[in-house]
């Protein structure tokens, strides 16, 4: 049975003609193992255009693979000889990951084509040795070379900015290479060959596709943005140059002379990332509200606005929350009149999220939850929503910058316990005129702290940012001696500790 990979293609009809946009995520695990690739996916072609289930075809293959389980086995020898089409795409800055496996005894090879038909022009090309070395050629010349590791999966990830022209070239995360990139991006080509005279054998797996960076620097001010990238789009879908279009400003930028901004009642403004299911992603941003203004954020399921809605977060005034799960899960401050850092870390593959604002963990919790409903969604990494909130502010209106979207490794991530709050303890215990809370986790924590008496009333509730090997302090002269119930909630657990106070 013919399969399809995860392909989504957005088409804006714009001045220049019909532009598209493609991500693509292939890991090769919806295929069968031991049938050709190019019989069971729409998206691969070989080298003639008509190799199917020939030898210039190649095999799924279950013997190895860097997550779930197949990958694509590329044995030399043969006639093997696959296309990935790659859309000529032209603009903008994106990502090409793909993950190797070379046995001992073996080398690899894959180039980047100029144009989705094979032989217009190659980009670059890269030889993988037996000896374990790699180097780069481009217009018949070594650019660059390196090393890799035999019988272990790694990343080469390519960096191409088309805008100016050059491409950065990526080992496991590790920047070893830049090389000029002066046309579209045309195609891969998976071709199992080694430097002359040696073997080649290798697996493939895990290719990804997507637009990486979005800093508004080649557009003009006041440009409406579905006039001018093929990547944003609106809620209806049909928006893009109208009022529900955001617009290129220079009014406030956080580096170079553009933002995006986002104002008016129907403003509402969709940025696809491409329905990931899986992978390490960071996605990272600057906001900006001007004074009294507000906006909101949110991450969704899938690329089809509204469908489902990850998690919501509104921010503008003196003060931002997050919904997750249903809920409002937490609150942090916010401030007017400044750029503020925001940095989700989303592991697909653990159903894992977590939000970092200016380098402080805000919360973490599970990337399929719903933010409107208690229900649980899809661990799919789909698009973010941007729209102006006049809630608490009274006028929507607010400025992004540096959007950048890329995949990375867990390591990089600064995990935040779900059970923080078991690490709260109070001392003294018993107290007399102070309590003082603290916590052992060594990241930031904001911590709701309420204090009861027997009777249920409330005596104190204050949010803070707890800092490492800072406290809370309670001031305990004006209570009674007797018990106390202290509740702290962080990361949506809670924890109630007994206090007593003695000799008032």
């Amino acid at each position: 049975m013919r399969k399809n990979i995860l392909l989504l293609t957005f088409s804006y009809f714009l001045n220049l003609g019909l532009q598209s946009q493609t991500f693509i995520e292939e890991n090769f695990d919806s295929y069968d193992a031991g049938e050709y690739l190019t019989l069971q996916s729409d998206l691969w072609s070989t080298w003639s255009g008509n190799g199917s289930g020939t030898s210039e075809d190649s095999f799924v293959s279950d013997e190895q693979s860097a997550s779930g389980t197949n990958s694509l086995l590329c044995l030399g020898g043969g006639s093997t000889d696959l296309i990935l089409p790659l859309n000529n795409i032209n603009e903008g800055e994106y990502t090409v990951d793909i993950s190797l496996y070379v046995p001992s005894g073996n080398g690899a090879y894959y180039n980047f084509q100029e144009d989705t038909t094979p032989a217009i022009g190659w980009a670059f090309e890269i030889y993988f040795s037996e000896d374990g070395s790699w180097e780069i050629i481009q217009d018949q010349i070594q650019i660059a070379n390196g090393n890799y590791t035999h019988n272990s999966w790694f990343r080469m990830s390519h960096v191409i900015d088309l805008i100016n022209d050059d491409m950065t070239f990526y080992q496991e995360g590790i920047p070893v290479a830049s090389l000029d990139f002066d046309s579209p991006i045309g195609a891969i080509n998976i071709y199992p060959t080694a430097p002359s005279g040696q073997n080649a054998m290798f697996y493939v797996d895990d290719i990804y596709v997507y637009k990486s960076k979005e800093d508004l620097e080649d557009y003009v001010n006041g440009s409406l943005l579905g006039n001018v990238s093929q990547q944003w789009s609106t809620w209806t879908g049909n928006g893009s140059g109208t009022v529900e279009d955001g617009s290129v400003s220079n009014l406030y930028s956080s580096n170079g002379i553009n933002s995006a901004n986002f104002s008016g009642t129907e403003c509402n403004v969709i940025y696809p990332m491409g329905n990931f299911t899986s992978g390490k992603w960071n996605l990272s941003m600057k906001l900006y509200t001007p004074i009294g203004s507000g906006g909101a954020l949110n991450i969704q399921h899938d690329t089809l606005p509204g469908a489902s809605i990850a998690s919501q977060l509104y921010f503008g005034g003196s003060e931002g929350s997050l919904d997750a799960g249903g809920t409002s899960i937490a609150n942090f401050v916010w401030t007017d009149g400044e750029w503020h850092q925001l940095t989700y870390l989303i592991d697909l593959g653990n159903d894992f999220t977590e939000l970092m604002i200016n380098g402080v963990p805000i919360y973490s919790w599970n990337f399929s939850d719903e933010a409107t409903s208690m229900g649980t969604g899809l661990p799919i990494l789909g698009n973010l929503n941007f729209y102006p909130n006049e809630n608490n502010v009274g006028n929507g209106n607010f400025y992004l910058d540096n959007l950048t979207f890329r995949r990375t490794d867990l390591a990089t991530f600064i995990p935040y316990p779900l059970n923080a709050v078991e690490t709260f303890t109070i001392h003294p215990n018993p107290a007399k005129d102070i309590a003082f809370i603290s916590s052992e986790i060594n990241i930031a924590l904001y911590t709701e702290c309420r204090v009861y008496d027997t009777s249920g009333r409330l005596l104190y509730d204050h949010q803070k940012l707890l800092e490492p090997n800072s406290i809370i302090q309670l001031n305990t002269t004006k209570w009674p001696s007797g018990l106390y119930f202290v509740e702290l909630i962080s990361n949506r657990a809670n924890k109630t500790i007994k206090l007593i106070v003695e000799g008032n």
